[in-house]
């Protein structure tokens, strides 16, 4: 008898060693360089990897149009002859698979023989992370609210990218839609320099920039310009076209929504009632 239950607790300690070497096994998987990849899940983010873009590693908001990185379409070609390498690890968890509106826009007009480039020569690049609290992109980043500016780091498992150089001149278009590099032609007729053309400014090419919303927002916000004067800059701005499409021109005509919920006006006075609340929204 008393063999028996012996026999019987060994077996039940082999079952127990069996389940923890599994476990073990499960969150830790062998790659190709050897090193055990942790089992990631998104879920344990602070932020969720598709709210970002896998190539320039800026989050993208809600109201931004997100575009897929598959093989069938114009921008995983583009990405591959701007930058020489593939898309990779899209069937990971850890990677975004998205790209946002500005590289999107970018890519595609170096693509078809704009005379648009990318701001950097190597986009950011995503590795297996170890951890959550030092080497996870999507918990580490930190987020800003208001005029305050987000920061985008630079760890292991997320390498930020790095700016066109004298080494690292802009790639030349192969695409067969690709227009001659000499000079690119506007709708005034006028024309542009090419990417051969562009000079170097401290060992950086200096590349055209496009404002996006949330820039044009701050210069405005700096030039202490009214409604009506932003409108018209926009406007301008706009017809030359040295803005981001993602752009409204009309968006200055309700840029006081945001803030009229902490002021209130009574017998022609308007004053703010939460001032807690509005200096919190703007500095965090």
């Amino acid at each position: 008898m008393e063999e028996q239950q012996v026999a019987a607790a060994e077996q039940i300690v082999d079952h127990t060693s069996e389940n923890v070497a599994s476990s073990v096994n499960q969150k830790l998987r062998p790659v190709d360089n050897g090193k055990p990849e942790m089992l990631w899940r998104s879920d344990d983010c602070n932020h969720h990897p598709d709210d970002f873009c896998y190539i320039c590693g800026y989050f993208i908001t809600r109201t931004t149009t997100k575009h897929t990185l598959r093989k069938d379409t114009k921008l995983y070609e583009a990405y591959k002859q701007y930058f020489n390498i593939e898309v990779e690890h899209q069937d990971k968890q850890w990677v975004p698979h998205y790209a946002c509106h500005n590289c999107t826009r970018r890519l595609h007009g170096w693509y078809q023989g704009e005379n648009r480039l990318m701001e950097f020569a190597v986009p950011r690049i995503w590795h297996s992370p170890s951890n959550h609290q030092t080497d996870c992109y999507f918990c580490v980043v930190n987020l800003a609210s208001g005029q305050k500016k987000s920061t985008y780091p630079d760890i292991p498992s997320s390498r930020a990218p790095i700016p066109h150089s004298a080494e690292r001149p802009i790639p030349q278009r192969t695409c067969e839609t690709a227009v001659s590099t000499t000079t690119i032609s506007t709708v005034s007729g006028s024309s542009v320099p090419s990417s051969e053309s562009l000079q170097l400014q401290g060992g950086v090419l200096n590349i055209p920039h496009y404002p996006n919303q949330t820039e044009i927002n701050d210069l405005i916000r700096d030039l202490a310009l009214p409604k009506n004067k932003s409108e018209l800059l926009l406007s301008r701005l706009k017809q030359w076209s040295l803005l981001d499409e993602s752009v409204r021109i009309t968006s200055q005509r309700t840029r006081d929504e945001e803030f009229s919920s902490y002021y209130t006006s009574e017998d022609g006075i308007c004053f703010c009632r939460d001032i807690e609340g509005g200096y919190f929204y703007l500095f965090g």
